[in-house]
């Protein structure tokens, strides 16, 4: 008798146990279906910046050897680089940083050369099709330039030009 009367109940309100069938149904995608699509578009950009910008966390200046020893020893650091600031380029829309880094803040800086080798002898140095461009000038590997430079100094600045 129970059967008998569900069944007629369910043939009854067909459309509308359909309706909520299609609600139970849609509510579940949507609250499976936003937070995926949501955390693999920050997985993306994630992605994206780790391709494309450096990959350190922390930056810090004017640091004596010492105590880039003591930051490395630390245990929240994974792996550190050295970069040392020597000059300034002044162009037209751009000012343009002259610096060293070791081999490892040139991976956490994602610097990858095209072409050529790093800089052996004291006045190599590697410099952008860009940058050439900017100062007027054209240049291929082993070739000497001119570029006029800020040298930085604890005082001030000092104005120079020199040729590499």
């Amino acid at each position: 008798m129970t059967t008998r009367v569900a069944y007629c109940n369910m043939r009854h309100y067909k459309s509308k146990n359909i309706l909520i069938g299609i609600a139970i149904i849609l509510t579940t995608l949507l609250l499976f279906v936003i937070p995926s699509i949501g955390k693999d578009m920050v997985e993306v950009n994630f992605a994206v910046i780790n391709k494309i910008y450096p990959t350190w966390h922390a930056l810090y200046r004017n640091v004596d050897e010492s105590t880039v020893m003591k930051l490395a020893a630390h245990h929240d650091v994974k792996t550190y680089g050295l970069r040392s600031d020597a000059g300034y380029m002044n162009l037209e829309d751009a000012t343009v940083s002259m610096m060293y880094m070791d081999r490892t803040g040139m991976e956490l800086y994602k610097v990858k050369l095209k072409e050529g080798q790093l800089p052996q002898k004291e006045n190599d140095i590697v410099v952008s099709k860009g940058i050439l461009e900017a100062l007027g000038q054209n240049g291929k590997i082993g070739d000497t330039i001119t570029v006029p430079y800020q040298i930085l100094k604890d005082d001030g600045l000092d104005y120079t030009k020199t040729n590499y």
